[in-house]
């Protein structure tokens, strides 16, 4: 399973790439674990401009 996502979608200044050999759609795993690490990002950039 595999997912991509970018943000912010207006002008897109990360890209994560999520993927977890072996097992099933990207939506139930790989998508998960990259909204993780976009949520993380976006956090670490409001801290930052504080």
């Amino acid at each position: 399973a595999w997912f991509v996502g970018y943000a912010p979608a207006e002008d897109p200044k990360v890209v994560v790439v999520s993927y977890v050999h072996g097992a099933g759609s990207g939506g139930e795993l790989a998508a998960p674990i990259a909204r993780e690490v976009l949520t993380a990002w976006s956090s670490r950039c409001r801290e930052r401009h504080a």
